[in-house]
């Protein structure tokens, strides 16, 4: 029952607002116009060598990303709605109606960064690769819309977090694309993402303890991070 109205209030919010729309079908066009545009380069510049790593991070396993911008605006808007509060004085408390939340949105997510991948075809993973490494990409959902909820105070200064953030985003794909050989690259282990990158080029490679070691450390790091911010959620953001 709850999570049926929680689905129905968020579809009918999404449906409702222009940004929501468009983030929560650019995966999917994106992917569409991408794997265009990788057919049509390959037929007529074969010449021109595109890099289908960097390809299918960038559209496909950043997916959840925009799924936790649009919960993370969701969330603000609550926050300032006065919703949690509400919240807080039923038996859902803040932090079980939070759970739902992320669990619904990592859910969702899932499924969305499957089918990217997918229409992609860029690269070729097995399950056992691929469905674990999508798991590590779903948990930057709860990471991405705490840091939007927590930090922000209403939507300007959402738009404002969510561009800051942007760097902890395209900082790994670079090191990735142009550092990838060298061993300064892993200083970019601080960013979250690119846990999820090494693991992915690791599947890619076969190398079964790298790959295993890196959804380790991404998975750890990510939700560490994510209990770091809910702490501060729960405890500066919601007064």
């Amino acid at each position: 029952m709850v999570i049926s109205q929680i689905l129905k209030t968020d579809t009918r919010r999404i449906l409702t607002d222009p940004f929501m729309i468009f983030m929560s079908i650019a995966p999917w066009v994106t992917a569409i116009i991408t794997k265009a545009g990788w057919l049509y380069m390959n037929k007529h510049y074969p010449d021109i060598t595109l890099d289908p790593l960097i390809t299918s991070l960038a559209v496909a396993l950043l997916t959840p990303m925009n799924i936790g911008i649009v919960l993370g605006f969701q969330l603000l808007e609550e926050k300032e709605q006065g919703v949690f509060r509400a919240i807080s004085v039923t038996p859902l408390n803040n932090d079980y109606y939070l759970f739902y939340r992320f669990a619904i949105t990592v859910v969702i997510g899932s499924i969305m960064t499957y089918f990217v991948h997918e229409i992609l075809g860029l690269i070729s993973l097995p399950l056992v690769f691929l469905l674990p490494v999508i798991l590590v990409a779903t948990c930057q959902i709860p990471l991405q819309s705490l840091m939007i909820a927590s930090f922000a105070r209403n939507t300007l200064e959402g738009f404002a977090v969510m561009k800051g953030t942007g760097f902890t985003l395209l900082v790994p794909l670079l090191v990735a694309y142009f550092f990838s050989d060298y061993s300064i690259s892993w200083l970019a282990g601080i960013f979250p993402f690119f846990w999820l990158i090494k693991a992915y080029q690791f599947a890619i490679n076969d190398q079964i303890g790298l790959f295993i070691a890196s959804l380790s450390v991404g998975i750890s790091y990510t939700l560490l991070l994510c209990w770091i911010l809910f702490r501060y959620y729960r405890t500066n953001a919601l007064k």
